[in-house]
C-alpha cells in the first residue's frame, strides 16, 4: 500500500516464489496510485466527455468559467484570426511568463470552440456576470457571453461593485462608474 516492504512481508513473499523484481519494485515504490481513485478519474473524464459531445455550449462555459484566470475576452471574442494570431506571437516568445502560457491553453480552446462552429459575444456592461460565462441567444442561435472579470485589469471586487450598482440603475459615463463602484 505504499509504505515500503517490511521484512516479515519480504519473507512470506520469498516463501510463495513472488519474482524479485515484484519484492524490488514495492520497496522502491512510495506511494501507489489507488484503484477508486482511478476509477473516479475515469468516471470523470467519461462525464466531461459526455457533455462536451452533448451539451457543448455548457461544456464551454464551465471550462471557461473556471478558467477565466487565462481568459482574455478582448483577444477571443474579436475572431479565429485574432485568437490564432495571439497563439502564435506566445508561441514565437522565447520565455514566455506562465500567465502567457496560461493564456495559450486557453486560448486553445477557445480556438476550439470557434472550429466547432461557436461563437463569443462580446463583453457588456448590463448583461455580463460578475464571473461566469452565460449561454444567450443572439439571431437564432447559442453563444457565449463572457463576464465582466473576462476583460483584462478588471478583477473580482470591481466586477462585484458593477453588477452591484447596475442594478440600482443605468451608468451614464465612465466617471459614474468610477464614482459608483469606487
Amino acid at each position: 500500500k505504499g509504505r515500503g516492504l517490511k521484512p516479515d512481508y519480504e519473507r512470506i513473499m520469498a516463501g510463495i516464489k513472488t519474482p524479485g523484481w515484484y519484492i524490488d519494485s514495492c520497496k522502491k515504490i512510495k506511494y501507489i496510485f489507488p484503484k477508486a481513485h482511478a476509477v473516479a478519474y475515469c468516471i470523470m473524464s467519461f462525464r466531461i466527455a459526455w457533455f462536451k459531445a452533448h451539451h457543448p455550449l455548457a461544456f464551454y462555459a464551465d471550462y471557461f468559467t473556471n478558467k477565466c484566470f487565462g481568459f482574455d475576452a478582448t483577444v477571443a471574442c474579436d475572431g479565429l484570426g485574432r485568437v490564432r494570431d495571439r497563439i502564435k506571437l506566445i508561441r514565437s516568445m522565447e520565455k514566455p511568463t506562465n500567465k502567457e502560457l496560461d493564456e495559450s491553453s486557453v486560448l486553445e480552446v477557445v480556438e476550439e470552440t470557434y472550429a466547432r462552429g461557436f461563437r463569443f459575444l462580446p463583453v457588456d456592461l448590463y448583461k455580463s456576470d460578475a464571473r461566469q460565462f452565460l449561454i444567450e441567444e443572439k439571431e437564432g442561435e447559442n453563444r457565449l457571453r463572457p463576464p465582466l472579470v473576462g476583460l483584462p485589469g478588471l478583477g473580482d471586487t470591481a466586477a462585484d461593485w458593477i453588477v452591484l450598482e447596475r442594478a440600482k440603475g443605468s451608468f451614464t459615463s465612465i466617471e459614474e462608474i468610477q464614482e459608483r463602484c469606487g
